[in-house]
């Protein structure tokens, strides 16, 4: 028998480490670009399947798989899409029109390098964890943390985050009324809810919007230079930063925590949708209709947060707010 001779054993070793650098090399999946990139799942094959934004690498079992270009391409179209342009006509355009559509609405996509490592001024009632995460994984950031916009006082901010659920008009005049101008280009809001009249004005004064929550560093890609064809990943940042602490928690504390998330959304939904009920009357139906089914949903996701409150923490009503 010849020594060289490949045993089955070391056979099928050899052909699954192969098949599986190959599988590494074909790209990313689909769950990892969205965290890449701050865009759901669903959102990306609905843009594939809709508008053509990317085709996808296939791989076994149809499988998807994303390249840096089509990362940074999903990158660039969520830019123009959370600053208000439609989404159809953004899937046509090519690479360079959409880099130039980007710096004629929003400028450069983040300051310069040197002044990224300055201080921030994040602005933010909740000032929720996803936030905090997003903020930590910024290289050389010193963030100062404001509980209100009414209560910031510009200064030397080399960057100025504003974490704003409801982008209603009210608010939009509020920010415009307490930001200089000259702040504008380096000032990012991250919104929820937000209709497509807000966010082209503000876009239009220079503005960057995104719409949140965002993964940590789908915001550190969002905020890169266009042109920069590297992508930011999990394993290039550092990796405590990008970890909601989870250490010690159970399923029933996660679902605590994803249901406390549902109720305070639930409620930016109803507060957006009843303003729009005061400003606009042509669609005074829909917006009935919208604010009943939050309250209804918001109901059904209260009672399942008292249930898994009792179950984790009976004393926990207390820091909830659902006291019976």
């Amino acid at each position: 028998m010849d020594n060289c001779e490949t045993k089955p054993d070391d056979e099928r070793k050899y052909l699954y480490g192969f098949q599986r650098g190959w599988m590494m090399d074909r790209g990313y999946r689909i769950g990892a670009v969205a965290k890449l990139t701050g865009i759901s799942t669903d959102t990306i094959r609905a843009w594939e399947r809709r508008y053509a934004v990317v085709e996808p690498n296939r791989g076994e079992n149809n499988n998807r798989y994303y390249t840096e270009e089509h990362i940074s391409r999903l990158i660039s179209v969520k830019r123009l899409v959370d600053a208000g342009q439609a989404i159809g006509t953004v899937c046509r355009l090519s690479g360079q029109e959409i880099q130039d559509r980007t710096q004629g609405i929003l400028g450069s996509p983040r300051p310069s390098s040197d002044r990224m490592l300055k201080n921030w001024s994040i602005i933010s009632v909740q000032q929720p964890d996803w936030l905090k995460a997003c903020v930590k994984a910024q290289p050389g950031v010193e963030a100062s943390w404001v509980p209100r916009l009414e209560e910031f006082s510009a200064s030397d901010e080399a960057f100025v985050v504003i974490d704003m659920p409801s982008l209603s008009e009210m608010n939009e005049k509020l920010v415009l009324r307490m930001l200089p101008d000259e702040i504008a280009p380096r000032c990012l809001i991250v919104y929820r809810f937000a209709s497509r009249t807000q966010l082209r004005s503000l876009a239009s004064k220079g503005f960057r919007l995104l719409k949140g929550p965002l993964e940590p560093f789908a915001l550190v890609n969002l905020l890169r230079v266009d042109g920069q064809s590297e992508v930011t990943s999990p394993d290039s940042v550092d990796s405590k930063s990008m970890k909601m602490s989870s250490k010690g928690d159970d399923v029933l504390c996660n679902c605590k925590k994803q249901l406390s998330g549902l109720v305070r959304a639930l409620n930016q939904l109803e507060a957006y949708s009843s303003g729009c009920l005061k400003t606009s009357r042509a669609d005074d139906a829909l917006h009935q209709h919208l604010v009943k089914q939050t309250v209804q949903a918001r109901s059904i996701m209260e009672q399942a947060l008292r249930d898994v409150v009792e179950q984790v923490d009976p004393e926990g009503r207390k820091q909830t707010g659902l006291l019976t």
